[in-house]
């Protein structure tokens, strides 16, 4: 329904905003995925506020959507949706790639769950794991969902959806 220069724009304009969050809450960018971002914390230096930050950084990002859908209104006359999954634990972070073209990323068990919440969540919705839960309950609001069945993971996993900053 749009010129390619139109996604362009907005692609762009959202991954500005997006980015800049990620940073302000000192997570790293690992990559754009089409029209996704990968993002995250604990690597390469990992710290006790990581899981705090990561969600408060979707809070966040949730609330910039809300405003930048205003801009997409007038880039291409309707606003967009994201879902955002957030899952913890160890992962495997380094150089990969080839001889020609490394990158710096993770890859782990833990990177596919965030990707499975990232999928299950809806337009404006964050889905987090139990082990980001734990870490965060105390600083914001969440209502736990009905377990997950995730492609790729033996057992369900307990999900709670992240409503709002206390």
């Amino acid at each position: 329904r749009h010129t390619p220069t139109e996604i362009i724009d907005l692609l762009n304009a959202y991954f500005e905003r997006m980015s800049e969050i990620v940073f302000d809450y000192d997570g790293t960018l690992d990559k754009f995925i089409g029209d996704a971002l990968m993002a995250l914390w604990g690597a390469p230096i990992a710290t006790e506020n990581d899981r705090l930050n990561a969600t408060l950084a979707a809070v966040r990002m949730q609330q910039a959507m809300r405003e930048f859908n205003v801009e997409a209104e007038a880039i291409v006359g309707e606003g967009i949706g994201v879902g955002i999954g957030i899952d913890s634990g160890m992962v495997v972070a380094g150089m990969m790639g080839s001889s020609k073209t490394m990158n710096y990323t993770v890859i782990g068990s833990h990177v596919n769950r965030s990707a499975r919440l990232c999928s299950a969540a809806g337009a404006g919705e964050i889905c987090v794991s139990q082990p980001i839960w734990d870490a965060v309950q105390d600083r914001v609001h969440g209502i736990p969902l009905e377990p997950l069945t995730l492609k790729g993971i033996a057992k369900p996993v307990s999900v709670y959806k992240i409503t709002e900053e206390k």
